[in-house]
């Protein structure tokens, strides 16, 4: 019986019987990962691409909660919820609304702080985009020890 119930709400989730608002509350609640977006090694929150998919999908009915998560992370990223997933967000704002998206990411106040250039290269529509101020930052190796730039 355990086991039909768990199939039968795996069914109900994927056919989409579930509320939109709900499905977005449940992407956006896989999103909250408090942790600094420091040097990880690859590693990553394996469910913020499902999330991420699932706010593109849903488009502008989205958007609020993911502007409302990214205002969360640029008034206070020390405390934001969002602060790990801050790239995911700024990647699903850019999908959902294009070139709308770039004066926001291009004048952030995260961009001193993280690197939005592929953002802004989503929301334009191009293969690439390179800010003129960026400087190059310590090259790490995994476990965090610095090495001379190159």
């Amino acid at each position: 019986m355990r086991c039909y119930m768990f199939l039968a709400g795996m069914i109900m989730t994927l056919s989409g019987f579930q509320d939109p608002a709900q499905r977005i509350r449940a992407a956006m609640d896989k999103l909250a990962v408090p942790t600094s977006p420091a040097f990880t090694c690859g590693a990553y929150n394996h469910l913020d691409g499902t999330a991420s998919r699932t706010l593109i999908e849903y488009g502008t009915k989205a958007l609020p909660s993911v502007e409302s998560a990214i205002k969360d992370v640029e008034d206070d990223p020390k405390r934001s919820r969002f602060t790990g997933s801050a790239h995911n967000l700024y990647t699903v704002y850019a999908r959902i609304l294009g070139a709308g998206a770039a004066p926001r990411l291009i004048y952030s106040p995260m961009r001193d702080r993280m690197n939005l250039s592929g953002q802004i290269a989503i929301a334009l529509g191009l293969t690439s985009y390179v800010q003129g101020n960026l400087a190059a930052g310590p090259i790490r190796r995994c476990g965090g020890e610095r090495l001379a730039a190159s």
